[in-house]
Order: structure tokens, then sequence, then C-alpha cells
């Protein structure tokens, strides 16, 4: 029952915006091609609470895949 309950939900999603508008596009020397460099990252949820994620540093060159994984709580959705 619960699958039908989010089918009925999702019709009623709103759709997206376009994925390209013509008036907002780049300019041609904007990179297309990006990594990312993560240094130290350190995290906690509040300032009373200990760290969730402690000084990851990490990079990831433009057109790789990566796959995050740990036990539940370990702060993969806040590393996302």
């Amino acid at each position: 029952m619960v699958s039908v309950e989010r089918i009925k939900q999702f019709t009623k999603i709103p759709s997206e915006a376009s994925w390209r508008i013509v008036n907002c596009l780049p300019s041609s020397d904007c990179p297309y091609h990006g990594d990312i460099e993560i240094k130290n990252l350190k995290v906690r949820y509040r300032s009373n609470t200990p760290l969730v994620l402690k000084g990851i540093s990490l990079r990831i060159n433009g057109g790789e895949k990566i796959g995050v994984v740990g036990r539940t709580g370990s702060g993969k959705s806040t590393l996302m």
C-alpha cells in the first residue's frame, strides 16, 4: 500500500525547470570539466556534539565516479 501512496505523491510533483535556459547559458570560456578538492574537512551537527567527519581530505578529478560507503550515521549524506 505504501508504494501506491508514493506513486500518488509522485504524480503531483511539479516539473523541474528546463535543463537549458537560453538567457542563462555560461560563457564559452567557462570550464566544463571541473575537479573537487577537499582538505581537512571537519563537521559536527551541533557545537556540543562530537565530530561526524574528522579531517577528511580528498580529490575528485572531473569525470570520475565515486562511491561513499559507511555505517548509518557516519556522515555520508553530510559529505554529499
